[in-house]
């Protein structure tokens, strides 16, 4: 893979750079589109050759097969996808390293989302682990549940913005529509900093809600890739039901589908067969289609981090997409 650093990311590797030779543990700020796995790769070259073993960590395994696409070599642990190439990089889940109580020594660690599952058991376990590693961890919105910056770091390194990205074109701006009929949340209870969304559901269910949101969508992104968040499953089969009773080809991802129908709806959205793509918790990260003109909440939601994330699926450049129409029926903004 051949690819040249942007500035920022020079920048970025520069700062890291300075900062591991102070420190153990530094948390490294990458908004989306910024190219933490080219910049990774980067860095991660050079301390292999020097003949130094690295670990790079994600949290779902398909991430670690598609990194290592991207990598173009490494080992990977993954279960009965475990490869060993002989190589001093290794791909790893979180959960895979956890649950086998992985030891083995690496003088670097990438955390790769290091937001996800902050605090955890499996996450808990890499830190006590590996208390001699330089562990880096890379996150687009690094901060907890409650909106603060995550602990367990010595320092963070943050060289760019969403806003310097924007302004040099590697990713596109944002249009907000708030719709003025919003969903009343005040019944609903607050679950480590989110609404309950069984609860929530129930509102946004609501004849009028399902109604308006419907209304608002045809009225500003009839002819747009839209991307929809729901609350949970019912909420997006009523809400797919709805679309496709107006005429528009739709399809949805949740936990409950065989990951065949999910790969199959990924793909029909990725091309173009279908339109509109509505999803439960399945495509708030790591999930990237550029061609997305539109971010339609559905689903209320009162998390810094999953609004970030959300916000960053529509943020990727595009030919002919000038701007990621975000569009509210959920009360988030």
């Amino acid at each position: 893979m051949k690819y040249e650093l942007y500035e920022d990311q020079v920048r970025t590797k520069n700062a890291l750079r300075v900062s591991m030779a102070k420190h153990k543990k530094v948390l490294c700020y990458a908004p989306t589109g910024f190219g933490k796995t080219i910049l990774s790769k980067d860095m991660i070259d050079s301390i292999t050759a020097a003949n130094k073993k690295v670990l790079f960590t994600v949290p779902r395994i398909k991430l670690a097969t598609q990194t290592q696409d991207k990598f173009g070599y490494g080992n990977l642990l993954l279960g009965d996808k475990s490869k060993d190439n002989g190589s001093n990089l290794t791909i790893a889940s979180v959960q895979s390293i956890y649950s086998r109580k992985h030891n083995e020594h690496y003088d670097f660690i990438f955390i790769d989302e290091c937001h996800y599952g902050h605090g955890s058991e499996y996450m808990t376990y890499i830190f006590d682990t590996y208390p001699g590693s330089h562990i880096i961890g890379l996150s687009a919105t690094p901060i907890d549940e409650n909106g603060y910056l995550l602990g367990g770091y010595d320092e963070i390194v943050s060289e760019t913005t969403v806003k310097e990205l924007i302004q040099n074109e590697r990713l596109c701006d944002v249009q907000v529509y708030t719709s003025l009929m919003q969903p009343k949340m005040d019944e609903v209870k607050i679950v480590n900093g989110d609404y309950n969304q069984k609860q929530a559901s129930e509102v946004v269910r609501e004849e009028k809600i399902l109604a308006n949101t419907l209304e608002e969508w045809v009225k500003h992104a009839k002819d747009l890739k839209t991307l929809v968040f729901a609350s949970d499953i019912k909420h997006s089969e009523t809400l797919r039901d709805k679309f496709l009773k107006l005429g528009y080809t739709c399809g949805a991802v949740h936990s409950k589908m065989s990951q065949k129908d999910i790969d199959l709806n990924y793909i029909k959205f990725n091309t173009g067969e279908s339109q509109v793509l509505i999803n439960v918790d399945m495509a708030t990260f790591g999930f990237d289609e550029p061609s997305i003109g539109c971010l339609l909440f559905a689903r209320p939601i009162k998390s810094l981090r999953l609004y970030k994330q959300m916000v960053g699926r529509g943020l990727r450049t595009f030919s002919g997409k000038s701007i990621c129409l975000v569009l509210d029926c959920a009360n988030v903004i």
